[in-house]
């Protein structure tokens, strides 16, 4: 992700991104599918290595997609929370890329 940020960075600095509509949506379109195939592999990296014990009681440790995926078998419950139809419509509609 570092990359990206200097990217960006690099860009904005030499007056090549200026955040108007049109520069946001141009690297949407050329970078968006790079940044998340780096998102997808830097997840699965990460949850696939275990969280360590912690002497700090509120800590939980085992494996984060397991922590996700089975929160009882960590005393907890998912905190998910459904949305109505109407606003996931709402949000679509304002979504401006």
């Amino acid at each position: 992700m570092e990359f990206w940020i200097s990217l960006f960075a690099h860009l904005r600095d030499n007056g090549y991104f200026n955040g108007e509509f049109l520069d946001k949506s141009l690297l949407q379109f050329c970078c968006m599918g790079l940044i998340q195939d780096e998102l997808d592999d830097t997840a699965q990296v990460w949850n696939a290595h275990t969280i360590r014990p912690s002497k700090n009681n509120s800590s939980p440790s085992g494996r984060p997609s397991v922590m996700y995926g089975l929160p009882e078998l960590y005393l907890t419950r998912d905190f998910l929370t459904s949305a109505d139809t109407e606003s996931i419509t709402f949000c679509k509609n304002e979504c401006t890329f």
